[in-house]
């Protein structure tokens, strides 16, 4: 197995979207906390119903876990979120707007070669081919495609380099706390990374409830990286297995491929990149990243007889681990009854305090749309407390 999603929307994501979310009481104030895709898009989905909105993001940019990489190659890069996971038609789904121009291109990403490494030699696994298909842009990134369609609709609400380190709330509206200033409002969406939480970055009065705080000691949030490579020639296949055909370790769940990124792009670069994730943390992730680098080279100078050394021409390393405010990659290691359980756990708290990430995805958990249709659920509750 190497795509963590089958392509199409699970009944429980297509419910999300889709209905009239309904009109936000007149001065509504609303205070999302989270700049990645599940706040912009609640703080898209309340400018259209009708409410105050102030979204609040730690870093200096928003995006989260999706971040684009621009004049590496002669496309644009995914550093963060790349495969859709979903048919061409979650992009419109996200959207939700019939007057919205959805026309971004996207490709069947359908690998014709496989190359595998057991330690000491390598072989192939084109076989896989027939059993594996994804879905990605073809000009764009999932970066510019909420640049184009959401940011504009929520950018005079964003609040940049805002921590948010408390959340009050009460029977008469919520107080959200940064090093800057105290926001007041009716309702707050939480929509951090599951570590933010974990990690207990934020303090909430009255305390989480016990149901949300059992889920986030149970739940895991992924440690990974990812690595670009641009060569002054092509040596690799479409796909390079280091841990042969599954694409995983033996020892944990630890997902860890190679593979061709200008695939189906309109580019006359050669670009490989690597993707690697782990329900436990990664050695590799806490290492700087020359070290990453160097030690990423020497594997494929290994699998491929030397060439990776020499063709190099630079590397780009996003180490997600040491990132600020997100500390790791998504929400994994779920089963079925996990995941309805945290979609359950993670409920709205006294009509006052709501949820939204990737790790609230449900069927969907751990993707891009996930993270989107989490928000439509957050916001359709908000509307109807």
């Amino acid at each position: 197995m190497i795509s963590r999603r089958a392509f199409g929307l699970s009944a429980l994501a297509a419910a999300l979207v889709g209905p009239e979310l309904g009109r936000a009481k007149a001065g509504q104030r609303v205070i999302v906390v989270g700049a990645g895709v599940a706040g912009i898009t609640a703080g898209y989905l309340l400018r259209r119903a009708g409410a105050q909105v102030t979204i609040l993001e730690a870093a200096p940019h928003w995006g989260g876990r999706i971040k684009r990489l621009e004049g590496f190659a002669d496309f644009p890069i995914d550093l963060g979120a790349e495969w859709i996971h979903a048919d061409h038609s979650v992009l419109s789904e996200i959207v939700d707007n019939p007057a919205a121009n959805v026309d971004e291109e996207t490709i069947t990403y359908r690998p014709k070669t496989y190359d595998t490494w057991d330690g000491e030699s390598r072989g192939s696994a084109n076989w896989l081919r027939l059993a594996y298909a994804e879905r990605k842009f073809k000009r764009t990134t999932w970066y510019g495609f909420f640049e184009r369609h959401m940011l504009p609709s929520v950018s005079a609400s964003l609040r940049l380099n805002e921590p948010v380190s408390r959340i009050e709330h009460s029977g008469t509206g919520v107080t959200v706390t940064t090093a800057k200033a105290r926001y007041s409002g009716d309702h707050v969406i939480v929509a951090t990374p599951l570590s933010v939480l974990q990690k207990g970055g934020i303090s909430f009065a009255p305390g989480l409830p016990r149901r949300i705080t059992a889920a986030l000691g149970n739940a895991v949030f992924g440690s990974g990286l990812k690595a670009f490579f641009k060569f002054k020639e092509r040596f690799y296949g479409d796909i390079t297995l280091p841990h042969g055909a599954s694409g995983f370790t033996a020892d944990t769940w630890s997902e860890r491929i190679f593979y061709n990124a200008a695939f189906g792009k309109d580019s006359s670069d050669h670009v490989l990149g690597l993707f690697q994730n782990s329900n436990v943390p990664l050695a590799t992730a806490r290492q700087s990243d020359a070290q990453i680098q160097r030690d990423l080279l020497a594997e494929l100078d290994r699998i491929y007889d030397g060439a990776a050394s020499q063709l190099v021409e630079k590397v780009q390393v996003q180490n997600w681990d040491r990132v600020p405010y997100i500390n790791g990659t998504y929400a994994n290691d779920y089963d079925e009854g996990d995941q309805g359980t945290l979609v359950y756990a993670f409920r709205p708290v006294a009509g006052r305090l709501f949820f939204a990430g990737e790790a609230l995805g449900g069927e969907v958990r751990s993707t891009v749309h996930g993270a989107a249709f989490s928000a439509y659920e957050a916001v359709d509750q908000l509307l109807h407390a």
